[in-house]
């Protein structure tokens, strides 16, 4: 019986035992839990700027390239780099020697076609006013032919009682009558005849075929002289705009060719502004619209306007290409400068803003880690836009929170850590604290 019992008492002292063992265990391994290094931001309230940007080119609103339009020796240069030039000024003359001889010669021709001209006019004149008089004539003859036809004697009724010697008399009368009337008769036709032939004379005389032959010499000739002159004018080589000159290539003595600028015409007062915009940018701009614009080069800002965006893209970058003007630019800033460009202004109102490093994704949703004494509190949050590294919380702050900004990857809900912030002059680790 006594073996019993203290077999029984010994089980108890065992079990009780190892309920202390386990219980040292545990408080053993609470002591050492170790707070996790993070670096940690408190949680601002701003705004993100939405604009709309683009980069161009300062370009000159004009520029033009100057060719000589025929080839020659070049006499004289009348400009220099920087010289600033009105249209119709001249920049060029070329050696004018052949093309003067050439509208000396075309010169000649006219005169020799107009003095034709007049010789033919004369002539016509002339030809009409002799033909005219012939043709008077022959009506006049031809009115006293007619004439006389109406005073031919009647036959004149013959006496009853007649001697033969009588009768042969008036025979021989009336003989000499018919042959005189049958001559009166031929003359007014030929009369007739020749006021036709006078009257076909003087249409013939009138005809302009001569004239009209000597006036297209006339006209041939003056386009030969004002092409002799046009070529010679083309010699002296005048500037087509206004503007600077530039890139002058060629010197005096040098030949000139058309297939070669001697030099460049460029406006750059005012410049403009040429970019390009995606098919996405292009529905918030319209022509008229005012834009900010900044010079990289000088820093300057100016204010702009959209003066011309195209209807179809690029062929090749697929954009639409729009130029932006100013009212005027200041003269140090020159063609080839970058210009930034903001298309639209921000409209945000104020906002939480947080590091985007910050937002941990975990099965679909995004948390932040809340700093809450030295533990670390996973935080649901919902966020907006997000531009140059950070990002609007719209959900889940408040806005005067401590967040983890690193380190957050390592954690969980309610772990322990230690704040190692660069600006802390000495980082003390928080530990937990038992109860």
């Amino acid at each position: 019986m006594l073996r019993k019992i203290f077999i029984f008492f010994a089980i108890i002292l065992l079990l009780a035992g190892c309920t202390y063992a386990n219980e040292g265990e545990n408080n053993e391994s609470a002591a050492e839990e170790t707070a996790l290094p993070v670096k940690t931001e408190k949680v601002q309230t701003g705004t993100l700027n939405t604009a709309t940007s683009i980069t161009g080119t300062l370009m000159a609103e004009q520029q033009t390239a100057v060719f000589a339009t025929g080839g020659g020796t070049v006499a004289a240069v009348e400009v220099s780099n920087g010289d600033q030039v009105e249209k119709g000024d001249v920049l060029v003359r070329l050696d004018a020697t052949d093309a003067e001889l050439n509208v000396n010669q075309a010169r000649a021709g006219l005169e020799a076609a107009k003095a034709n001209l007049q010789s033919a006019q004369n002539a016509r004149q002339s030809a009409i006013e002799q033909a005219e008089q012939q043709l008077e004539q022959a009506r006049s003859a031809y009115e006293f032919a007619k004439e006389q036809s109406s005073k031919q004697p009647q036959k004149p009724e013959m006496p009853p009682e007649m001697t033969e010697e009588m009768q042969q008399m008036v025979d021989t009368l009336l003989q000499q009558n018919q042959s005189d009337e049958a001559s009166i008769q031929f003359e007014l036709q030929q009369a007739e005849q020749n006021v036709k032939a006078a009257e076909q004379a003087l249409e013939a005389a009138k005809r302009t075929d001569q004239i009209e032959a000597a006036e297209a010499s006339v006209k041939q000739a003056e386009i030969s002289l004002q092409m002799a002159q046009r070529q010679a004018d083309e010699l002296v080589i005048h500037a087509p705009i206004a503007g600077q000159i530039s890139n002058l290539r060629i010197n005096e003595g040098e030949i000139a060719s058309p297939q070669a600028p001697l030099m460049s015409i460029v406006q750059i007062d005012p410049l403009v502004v040429m970019a390009d915009v995606s098919a996405e940018q292009l529905a918030d701009i319209t022509e008229g619209q005012e834009v900010d614009v900044e010079i990289k080069a000088t820093e300057e800002k100016l204010k702009g306007e959209i003066s011309y965006i195209s209807a179809v893209p690029g062929e090749e970058s697929r954009k639409y290409p729009l130029e932006i003007s100013f009212d005027e630019t200041p003269e140090h800033l020159r063609p080839g400068m970058v210009a930034q460009v903001v298309l639209n202004e921000s409209d945000a109102s104020e906002q939480i803003i947080i590091p985007v490093d910050a937002v941990v994704q975990y099965e679909g949703k995004q948390y932040v880690f809340i700093v809450e004494g030295n533990r670390a509190k996973q935080q649901e949050v919902s966020t907006g836009l997000e531009q140059n590294e950070q990002i609007v919380v719209e959900e889940g702050l408040s806005g005067d929170e401590e967040i983890v900004t690193s380190g957050q990857f390592q954690l969980s809900d309610g772990d322990l850590i230690e704040v190692q912030n660069e600006s802390d002059e000495s980082p003390q680790q928080n530990q937990a604290e038992e109860s």
